[in-house]
């Protein structure tokens, strides 16, 4: 997107007007692929438009801030499974690393599939015993 019509340094302005006329806030995420680090030019466009964070598909080891917004990778584990499976993951992942804040990439699963993964995590045991208080899942 930031290399779209509108031209560099006009996207993020466009943006950020939409965002706050509709009351919205936006979470980015940089699809890189296997292409090279896209660089301080697009990280900065997003810490306009996106200040409560990104996340990342492959250039980070991890977590960070850039400018002032944090940034984390996603994780893919969860998206190449059935919905039991990957709430199984899910809670597995969430348990062992006990954080505030994670980014799970699930493009590749269906609505009816992410309905059914909520509906799972919402059942469990360690939802119902505190992500819930962590969480706007």
């Amino acid at each position: 997107m930031v290399g779209s019509a509108l031209g560099p340094g006009n996207l993020d302005r466009t943006l950020q007007k939409v965002f706050q006329a509709l009351g919205y806030f936006h979470t980015g995420f940089i699809i890189d692929g296997y292409a090279r680090y896209t660089g301080d030019k697009v990280e900065d466009a997003y810490a306009q438009f996106s200040s409560n964070g990104i996340g990342l598909h492959f250039w980070s080891n991890g977590w960070g801030v850039h400018k002032g917004m944090p940034y984390i990778k996603c994780e893919e584990a969860i998206q190449y499974h059935t919905p039991e499976e990957s709430a199984s993951l899910l809670l597995r992942f969430v348990g062992s690393k006990n954080p505030d804040f994670l980014y799970f990439r699930t493009i590749l699963m269906t609505p009816s599939e992410h309905k059914r993964l909520f509906e799972l995590v919402k059942a469990s045991r360690m939802w119902n015993s505190s992500i819930h208080t962590r969480s706007s899942f």
